[in-house]
C-alpha cells in the first residue's frame, strides 16, 4: 500500500548565477552566493508535473496533493509531516516515515536533472532574464528523457547528490495551516496505519 493521493512531491533548488545589477542583494543566498530558487513538483517517475482532484478517506473529501518537507506550509492540497516535538504517537510517527519516503522522489528529480543538465550545478553567468529560459528549457529536456527511459549516468547523479549537500535550503514564509488541513492530515494517518 503506497501513500494515497498524491499527484507529486514538492521542494526546491539552487540555481547558481552571476549576481545581476539590478537588485542583487534579492539573489545573494545565506551562503553568501547569488541564485535563483526553482521549486518543482514530480511525479514517482521523476516527471515534473502539475494535477488536481478529490477523493473522499475515511469520510473526508482528500484532494489530490503535493509532498512537501516542513519548510511548507500544511494545506489540503500541500501535505508535510508533523513536527517532532518529542511526543508523536506512533500513527503520527509511521506518518511523517510514509510521507518522507513517498516525497523522496522530489530529490531523485533534482538530481537527475542537475545530473543530465550540468549547467544547472555551476553559477549560471546568463543575463537573468535568460536563467529562467535556461531552467525550463533543462526541466523539459528532462522530462522527454525520462519519457524515453534515458537514463542519467550514475556518476553524473553522484556528483549531482554530492553538490547538492552544499547548498542551503529554500526559505518559505512561515505560514499557519489552513483549518482543513489538519481533517485530512489525521484521515490520511487513520489509512496508512
Amino acid at each position: 500500500m503506497g501513500f494515497p493521493q498524491v499527484a507529486g512531491a514538492i521542494d526546491g533548488t539552487h540555481i547558481p548565477i552571476i549576481g545581476p545589477v539590478n537588485y542583487h542583494a534579492d539573489y545573494h543566498n545565506r551562503k553568501g552566493w547569488y541564485s535563483v530558487i526553482l521549486q518543482a513538483v514530480c511525479d514517482h517517475k521523476y516527471m515534473f508535473t502539475d494535477i488536481m482532484m478529490t477523493r473522499n478517506i475515511n469520510g473526508q473529501d482528500v484532494p489530490l496533493m503535493i509532498l512537501g518537507d516542513p519548510a511548507y506550509p500544511l494545506l489540503p492540497w500541500l501535505m508535510k509531516g508533523f513536527a517532532d516535538n518529542g511526543r508523536l504517537t506512533e500513527d503520527q510517527t509511521n506518518f511523517n516515515y510514509r510521507l518522507s519516503r513517498a516525497r523522496m522522489v522530489i530529490e531523485g528529480s533534482f538530481g537527475r536533472l542537475k545530473g543530465r543538465w550540468r549547467c544547472l550545478l555551476k553559477r549560471n553567468d546568463s543575463a537573468l532574464e535568460n536563467v529562467t529560459n535556461i531552467v525550463g528549457a533543462c526541466c523539459t529536456l528532462h522530462n522527454l528523457c525520462q519519457m524515453q527511459s534515458d537514463e542519467p549516468d550514475d556518476e553524473w547523479l553522484d556528483v549531482a547528490h554530492e553538490l547538492r549537500e552544499f547548498q542551503p535550503p529554500c526559505p518559505l514564509p512561515n505560514q499557519r495551516p489552513a483549518p482543513s488541513a489538519s481533517v485530512v492530515r489525521d484521515a490520511l494517518v487513520q489509512y496508512v496505519r
